[in-house]
Parts: structure tokens; sequence; C-alpha cells
């Protein structure tokens, strides 16, 4: 150890030498530290929910929406589904989507003013329907399973405010 150039290429020397058990060794390393690496990143993900969600956003549409944008969206909302009125969980997988308002399908845009936070669950089931196809056909369906003769069910309603804030 008092010529540490010298302790250096004896380690690299070695290394070379025995390239399979380093590399061996490496694997076995790196199986061992991979559920703490991916807990670590998955951490990692929570913490920076809106950011990651804004980095993706732009790699899956090809526009950039910010992370704040995102923020004052999910603010606004007070962290609910405009759907449903379900809590909306950011750390689960499937917790919370955004939405487009007005589906790019439809001629809709990418701007933050057409965007909505959804329940996952909501936004799958809206695909490219507009609120009001979808309680429509939320209506039918009711009207389906239950029968057309219920009276406590009226499907004439329409579109409650509580969905076009």
């Amino acid at each position: 150890w008092a010529n540490p150039e010298g302790n250096r290429e004896y380690v690299r020397q070695w290394r070379l030498a025995h390239l399979d058990k380093v590399r061996q060794r490496e694997r076995e390393l790196h199986q061992v530290n991979k559920v703490k690496r991916n807990a670590e990143c998955k951490r990692w993900k929570r913490k920076r929910f809106f950011y990651e969600r804004a980095r993706k956003w732009e790699e899956r549409h090809g526009y950039a929406i910010s992370a704040f944008d995102l923020w004052c969206l999910w603010k606004k909302q007070r962290g609910c589904c405009v759907l449903t009125g379900r809590k909306l969980d950011g750390r689960r997988l499937h917790g919370a989507a955004l939405d487009h308002i007005v589906a790019r399908a439809n001629g809709g845009t990418g701007k933050p003013e057409n965007l909505r936070w959804l329940n996952y669950e909501a936004n799958v089931a809206k695909g490219t329907l507009s609120d009001e196809e979808l309680f429509r056909l939320c209506g039918d369906i009711l009207a389906h399973k239950f029968g057309e003769h219920d009276e406590e069910l009226d499907v004439s309603l329409g579109v409650p405010d509580w969905a076009t804030r």
C-alpha cells in the first residue's frame, strides 16, 4: 500500500487475467442489489410524480407539458377525478391518468386547458368519447341492466354540472 500506483497496476493486471471471475462477481452483486435499486427508483418516481408524468408525456405525445402545469391542474381538481369524484392516487401505476377533454382524435389540442386528471378506469372507459356521449352510454347501460321502466332511473337528465367543472 506504500505505492498506490503500483497497487493500481497490480489490481488492473489481476482483473485482466481473471476476467471471468470479475464478471461473475459483478453479476452476483447486480442480482443482490437489484431489489434495493428498484425500490430506490420507485421512491424517486413517487417523489417526483409530476416531473415523471411530464417527461413521459413528451415521450409519448411528442410535445412538452411542464410539471408545474400538471401540478396546478392537480391542485385545481383537489386531487379528485372529475368524472367519478374518487380521490386520485399518484403512487399507483394505474391510479391517475391525464385525459384530453376533447380527444385529439376529435380535434382537441394538447394545451393544459384541454387536459384534466381522471381515475385510470374512468379514462379507459371514456376513450375518445365526449362527456355527453359517455354519460349517454352509461345511461343506456343502466337502463338495459335495470329495465327501462324503472322510475328511479332517469337517463334523460343529461350531463351533471359537476362534470363540466
